[in-house]
């Protein structure tokens, strides 16, 4: 019994040294969410009117009468014979544009993918384009899209056209009608120019799927837009942007010829940023359709009218959710580290930190799990030893730990609130309230994706990181 005491008062005090660590942290976390949140009621309310005031007003009518400059969409593919038709054929139905092109590119040892796009392309001669790399995959996404790249510069040639705008897009995408034609207005006033992604509804009980609503909810209605008015620059994600032909000869000057550095995971991430280091503009195009009397008009509130995004399933599958996520720190937290350092001004550094801090802050939102659970043990250990059903008063009442864990309450409390009104703005009441018990679920797809991509990057050696591989997620695509 004595020993079950020592064992129960050891854990105790180790317990309480970590609860302090664990606990600052997670504040300083939180402090960082408000100054953010802080900054984007600031926009919101004071400068939402000024934004982009460099540019013409314009609206949906404009838009579709601006002279269409010619468009090379690019889309990479592996694997993807179960929804790249299927894509291509709904992208050739909806989009209201004409003067563009799709190149897909595919690994010459993907014969089902191949013979899936050789079908469309066969039926849609003037409008796809079917890219057979000169080596087998799966390389890299980036290493892809170079390869389409360039392809398309000799293409121009025997279509005797350059093209001005090159999208990229993804295999599983659901394209917003006016994707190219926002693309067609915005360049090149802006030489990158990024869409909202939002996932496809996912049912009440899908919580994998479900939390990346409440993530991509937040980030690209509220965290996206400050970002881009804090810096001027925004990191691409990877689908539903497009780049100015000028920078994409940037991008060669900076990748050794290459547009997209293929010794990163997020090639999308990295280009926009080292472009803002050459002064190449970027936007967020969070914009949506409103009626009114006189036809239709374009305004940047994000959540109102007919929102002009691009939509996709997200893996509904635990650990397919995970390799997704892996690949996302690697490229991101650490390739990006490793390629980017802290350059630029000091908003910028704040952001790159902010990307970074996933680091740390995946692994310490579940270390409050464990810590509970410890607390747990703690008190059933001394329910054994003592007989006292009291719950263990582990933080001494008024010390700066037991104010840092009062803080903490209101800081989840709150940070459950944004994302919920974030969510809701979307999807609606029904996933605000499930965003709650989602962020649980997905805190812990965070924290097994960011300790597997800091073990494949610490087992890989330094040469050995910028060949990771292409570790694609299976797609799927409804009708």
């Amino acid at each position: 019994m004595l020993d079950l005491l020592g064992l129960v008062v050891h854990l105790l005090s180790v317990l309480i040294a970590v609860i302090a660590v664990i606990a600052t942290i997670f504040l300083v976390i939180g402090i960082d969410d408000l100054v953010l949140d802080i900054a984007s009621l600031v926009y919101w309310n004071s400068r939402r009117s000024k934004r982009h005031s460099d540019l013409p007003p314009f609206t949906l009518k404009t838009l579709l009468e601006m002279p269409e400059k010619p468009v090379a969409m690019m889309v990479p593919a592996w694997q993807e014979a179960a929804v790249i038709d299927k894509m291509l054929l709904r992208a050739i139905e909806v989009l209201q544009y004409r003067n563009y092109r799709i190149y897909v590119g595919i690994y010459p040892n993907d014969l089902e993918t191949m013979a899936v796009v050789k079908s469309v392309a066969d039926a849609h001669p003037d409008t796809v384009t079917m890219v057979i790399l000169d080596h087998p995959g799966p390389t890299t996404k980036s290493d892809n899209v170079n390869s389409i790249i360039t392809y398309i510069f000799t293409d121009e040639q025997r279509l005797g056209q350059p093209y001005e705008i090159f999208v990229i897009d993804d295999a599983e995408d659901y394209l917003p009608p006016h994707e190219l034609n926002v693309f067609n207005y915005f360049i090149p006033f802006r030489d990158v120019v990024q869409l909202p992604v939002f996932p496809m509804d996912a049912g009440w009980s899908e919580f994998t799927s479900g939390h990346y609503m409440d993530e991509f909810s937040q980030m690209h209605l509220k965290d996206m837009p400050v970002r881009e008015w804090l810096t001027g620059v925004i990191p691409s994600a990877g689908v539903g942007t497009g780049f100015s032909r000028r920078s994409l000869f940037a991008g060669m000057r900076l990748n050794n010829g290459r547009v997209f550095s293929e010794e990163t995971l997020t090639e999308d991430y990295e280009l926009p940023l080292l472009l803002a280091a050459s002064e190449e503009g970027s936007l967020f195009a969070g914009l949506s359709i409103e009626p009114e009397d006189d036809g239709s008009k374009f305004s940047s509130g994000a959540w109102s009218g007919s929102r002009v995004a691009v939509r996709s399933f997200f893996p509904r599958q635990f650990w397919t959710a995970v390799r997704q996520k892996t690949r996302w720190v690697i490229g991101i937290t650490l390739q990006g580290w490793d390629h980017l350092g802290w350059q630029g001004t000091a908003y910028h550094r704040y952001m790159l930190a902010r990307d970074r801090k996933a680091l740390i802050g995946n692994i310490v939102a579940f270390l409050g799990y464990i810590l509970v659970a410890m607390t747990l043990l703690v008190w059933y250990g001394q329910w054994l030893a003592t007989g006292k059903q009291q719950f263990p008063g582990l933080v001494r009442e008024g010390s700066w730990v037991w104010f840092v864990l009062i803080a903490n309450l209101y800081v989840v409390i709150y940070r459950l609130l944004v994302r919920a009104i974030c969510t809701y703005r979307i999807y609606g009441l029904v996933h605000a309230f499930l965003s709650a018990p989602r962020a649980v679920w997905g805190n812990l797809i965070n924290f097994c994706a960011t300790v597997r991509a800091i073990w494949i990057y610490l087992t890989h050696s330094r040469e050995d990181r910028t060949r990771i591989p292409w570790d694609k997620t299976d797609h799927e695509f409804l009708e």
